[in-house]
């Protein structure tokens, strides 16, 4: 009885696992996309508004620095400049969570409720710190909801900035993402 009860549990422990494996995957592959959809839009920019002296930033964080530089451009009309800025907030937002789960120790505590923890070295100047954060099931499907919201968000409205292929999306989307971005 105790064996097969352990049995039982070990499956279920295991099951648990490549769920949470799985939503992490998941992440991955959504924030590839968001990342696509930046590294478009900077590469376009980079292309027609500078003189591309600047390398094309490679870390989310040099991109959303780009951004921010874009964002300022007077050449965008207030409405894409405000685009440009939520697209950076947001994009921070999910971002630290996503680094958390891809680049951290994940990892189970089952004396501690359940959650899922990460574990991330933090660097501030000479000193590193451990940074653990606890994640539930729920959490990380809110937050791959959230990143695969945003690579929606940005796909119509990347593609009309950039002057993409538009038979992609639906007619209303792209003039929705027009008007939104005060492109006539």
């Amino acid at each position: 009885m105790a064996r097969r009860d352990r049995a039982a549990l070990q499956a279920a422990q295991w099951a648990e696992t490549q769920s949470v494996l799985g939503l992490v995957g998941t992440l991955t592959i959504t924030w590839a996309g968001v990342e696509r959809m930046l590294d478009e839009l900077i590469a376009w920019y980079q292309h027609h508004g500078t003189e591309l002296q600047a390398e094309h930033p490679r870390s989310l964080s040099a991109k959303l620095k780009y951004l921010r530089v874009m964002q300022r451009d007077p050449r965008f009309s207030p409405e894409t400049q405000e685009f440009l800025r939520q697209t950076r907030i947001e994009a921070k937002r999910l971002g630290d969570a996503r680094h958390d789960l891809i680049h951290g120790l994940l990892h189970r505590r089952p004396w501690r409720g359940g959650a899922w923890h990460t574990q991330r070295v933090i660097y501030d100047g000479p000193f590193a710190r451990v940074q653990d954060k606890a994640y539930s099931q729920e959490e990380l499907r809110s937050i791959i909801a959230q990143a695969s919201d945003l690579g929606g968000y940005l796909s119509p409205k990347v593609w009309v900035i950039i002057g993409g292929d538009g038979r992609r999306f639906p007619a209303s989307d792209l003039e929705n993402a027009r008007r939104e971005l005060g492109i006539s």
